[in-house]
């Protein structure tokens, strides 16, 4: 880096460069000089920097004024405040979630919901309740863990209350251990861990619903499911190690993309009924086969299925480009 400025007096204010004026001038605009010249400057002197350079040695003398130049000196200036810099995000509109209150914490409005701690609610209570009729909900785990040992079914970390509930809910980012998920339809389930849930699929919606990026082990039923509903969609997930199926469709229409089941008592993924679509997936050393598809209508492709106990998968329509133990089939 060139060297800016090699004195400041406060009598004075004396500024010498290593540089001619022409080079000084460019380092300035460049590095923001005004931050190297704060220092000479209070806070209740004037808004702008002034300076003389001198034309033949570019020597810097501080003024109190572009008049103060002799002339032999050029005048330069500066702003001791920059331009303003890029808006920074928004600021965050949603309601937190501490549990400080008690459980379950019950959400009556529709919006954004965000945790700022762990919860552990108590024994064989819910932590977080989505009152009867609230649609349209997002709960933002922020990174923290929903936690609880029950000792009965239906218990759950996020759920709803009454029938119908709470469509078009969003729960995102952050660990489920003990206790699960149970949505209703048109919900969206992203980046969220779940372990060792007791008493109910670890993460369970209904019809027209999204999973994605989820990984979901030691459940006691199903991991992921979606409840005897048609058009949800499995994508990315982690199943292994179930005591069900890793990942069941309990309908039609279902799609499975980009999945790993590993290692689950029954299957590792099933469509109970049609018309489903299984692409990409890996899912190995399952105690039942390695994909249940249904009927003729639902599709399989490139997908990758091994030392699954009853076979490779049973149902479906081949489309080419799988891996049956080794062998395409």
């Amino acid at each position: 880096m060139r060297k800016a400025i090699t004195r400041c007096e406060r009598s004075g204010a004396k500024m010498k460069t290593t540089r001619g004026l022409k080079r000084w001038v460019e380092f300035a605009v460049f590095a923001g000089v005004v931050q190297l010249l704060l220092p000479c400057t209070s806070v209740a002197e004037a808004q702008i920097v002034y300076a003389c350079a001198n034309k033949s040695t570019g020597e810097l003398f501080k003024v109190a004024s572009p008049g103060d130049c002799k002339k032999n000196q050029t005048p330069v200036s500066w702003n001791v405040q920059g331009p303003s810099g890029p808006p920074g995000p928004p600021a965050s509109n949603a309601v937190p979630i501490t549990g400080s209150s008690g459980f379950p914490v019950v959400i009556t409005q529709p919006g954004s919901y965000i945790l700022q701690a762990n919860l552990t609610p108590p024994l064989n209570t819910d932590a977080i309740d989505i009152a009867q009729g609230v649609n349209n909900v997002t709960i933002d785990l922020n990174g923290f863990t929903i936690s609880g040992s029950p000792t009965k079914l239906n218990v759950q970390a996020i759920g709803g209350s009454g029938n119908p509930c709470c469509n078009g809910v969003v729960v995102r980012n952050g660990t489920v251990i003990g206790i699960g998920i149970a949505l209703s339809t048109t919900a969206t389930i992203r980046n969220v861990v779940a372990l060792n849930v007791f008493g109910s699929e670890a993460i369970g919606v209904h019809g027209n619903s999204i999973i994605e990026n989820c990984t979901v082990t030691g459940s006691l039923r199903d991991g992921i499911s979606c409840y005897q509903s048609n058009n949800c969609a499995f994508i990315n997930n982690i199943a292994s190690n179930n005591s069900l199926d890793g990942i069941a469709c309990g309908g039609s229409s279902c799609m499975f993309a980009g999945n790993t089941t590993i290692g689950n008592s029954i299957n590792g993924m099933s469509c109970s009924v049609s018309g489903c679509l299984f692409s990409g997936n890996v899912s190995n050393a399952n105690s039942g086969q390695g994909i249940v598809a249904g009927d003729d209508t639902s599709a399989l492709t490139d997908n990758v299925l091994n030392s699954n106990i009853l076979g490779p998968f049973t149902g479906g329509t081949s489309l080419g480009d799988n891996l049956c133990n080794g062998v395409k089939c």
